[in-house]
């Protein structure tokens, strides 16, 4: 078996799924300073690391196994609801399964097994790292005010942010080490592999090189701070020199970590222990499992493009509801309120009265949507710049009568209750996860009629008669 056979296999996979493959380079190549800026490192350390197993792969024949079909199969449909459903992390990290699945189809559990180290190495380019964040900020955080202590530096840390007589610093999520985090593992994935470490070896010291980078950003924060203090916030480390000092600072810790690595006692790993695979058949049935893989990894793509390519519904107006007896409206909206939905295709505004009180209603239809025009998706905002919070949060009613409940503060300190939900072709959901599921699911057969629904009304003089003003609102309407 031949490794360019097999790179061109983990090639061909990913520019199958280019769609997958094109928004992860759009990460890699955004900025120097993003935390996955290694990404095309990482993917040439993948090739890498199928060539370095040469010897292993040309002791194996080429043996399709059918076993790894159903695999396949069922990689390329959560793909296809994953890109549908606008999930971009969960089809990126489809990418790895999809790639050691057709290789397993298409040349043998062996060839699968040995280079399966190879592919795994992409998920320290997958941005799954992120959900780390907030753990490694609040650690950050707490360190930096142990270490404070210890260099005495006077100091009041309250959430994120941490005062000193000369100033205020946030720790924000970028001061957190990610980056630092992923580059390390990937310097010890890529020593254990240069060095054929064992693989308990191999995940100890990609350890050491995790904790090496946490403790090392830690340290950054804290000198930092301390250099503010110290020129009362005029050092060049704050003006501009934080992230190159950060990466220095890294480099140090990364040679304490390669003069531990060579003084641990030296190891190999030992040849991969590989299972028989199943009888092999003649070149008919070979010819039929190779067809059978490619077209099961085509098959998603394909779909997801003629999708995309199709006219889809036609633009339709938000349609706002219709005022129930005893209200009047809809007027045009006096307040400050003003959701954010990126890409949606149209939205509307309005505000009901009744003796008791008045509500405003807000309504974004999507025709359709994509990864950047979604109903479910960073950088939409039912609160707005307005409005703060939420103060609670729950879910209320069941059904079409079921809806997501707010108490959040307005810019002057007033109180609102805001009750909203999702309507996917008609179904009403409150669950974000469902209403991007559902949507991936019921876009496969067409276009899908999709639509957020939000209202709120002022807690005056509580937030118990806010409620019955919206329960005899929506109530008509929905019963």
């Amino acid at each position: 078996m031949r490794p360019a056979l097999l790179s061109a296999t983990l090639l061909g996979v990913w520019l199958a799924f280019l769609q997958t493959s094109a928004s992860l380079v759009r990460l890699w190549t955004a900025s120097i300073e993003l935390p996955y800026s290694h990404g095309l490192a990482i993917v040439a350390l993948c090739l890498w690391m199928v060539f370095r197993r040469g010897a292993a792969l040309a002791t194996q024949v080429p043996s399709p196994d059918a076993r790894f079909l159903p695999l396949v199969a069922l990689a390329a449909f959560m793909w296809l609801i994953a890109f549908q459903s606008n999930i971009q992390l969960a089809h990126q990290l489809l990418l790895p399964v999809l790639s050691i699945a057709a290789i397993g189809a298409l040349w043998g559990l062996a060839t699968a097994r040995i280079v399966l180290p190879a592919v795994m190495a992409l998920y320290l380019a997958v941005p799954v790292w992120d959900l780390a964040v907030p753990l490694l900020q609040g650690m950050t955080v707490a360190a930096s005010g142990t270490l404070l202590r210890l260099i005495d530096v006077p100091h009041f840390i309250s959430g994120n942010f941490v005062e000193i007589p000369s100033g205020l610093f946030e720790i924000a999520d970028g001061c957190a080490g990610l980056h630092f985090l992923v580059a390390g593992l990937a310097i010890a994935a890529f020593y254990g592999e240069l060095n054929r470490e064992s693989w308990p070896r191999r995940f100890a010291l990609m350890a050491l090189a995790a904790l090496f980078a946490i403790v090392g950003n830690w340290v950054r924060v804290a000198l930092i701070i301390r250099a503010g203090h110290l020129t009362d916030m005029r050092h060049w480390l704050i003006t501009d020199g934080h992230y190159n000092f950060g990466w220095a600072l890294f480099g140090g810790f990364m040679v304490v970590f390669f003069l531990i690595g060579r003084a641990l006692p030296a190891t190999s790993a030992a040849g991969p222990s590989i299972a028989a695979g199943p009888p092999r058949t003649g070149a008919g049935g070979a010819a039929l499992r190779i067809a059978t893989c490619i077209g099961l990894l085509a098959v998603a793509p394909v779909w997801a493009a003629l999708l995309a390519g199709g006219t889809g519904a036609p633009p339709a107006a938000a349609t706002l509801p219709v005022a129930p007896g005893g209200w009047s409206g809809p007027d045009t909206a006096a307040g400050d309120w003003h959701p954010v939905m990126r890409g949606a295709d149209s939205t509307a505004t309005a505000a009901f009265g009744s003796p008791a009180g008045h509500v405003e209603v807000y309504v974004a239809y999507y025709a359709a949507q994509r990864q950047g025009k979604e109903m479910v998706g960073f950088g939409n905002s039912l609160l707005g710049r307005s409005l703060q919070g939420p103060v609670a949060s729950r879910v209320a009613g069941s059904g079409q009568q079921a809806t997501r409940e707010w108490e959040v503060v307005d810019a002057t300190g007033r109180r609102w209750l805001l009750w909203s939900w999702y309507e996917v072709n008609g179904r009403r959901l409150t669950t974000e996860t469902l209403v991007s599921v559902g949507y991936g699911l019921r876009s496969l057969l067409g276009p899908v009629d999709s639509r957020i629904v939000a209202s709120r009304a002022p807690c005056a003089p509580d937030c118990d008669a806010a409620r019955a003003l919206l329960e005899g609102f929506w109530e008509p309407a929905t019963g």
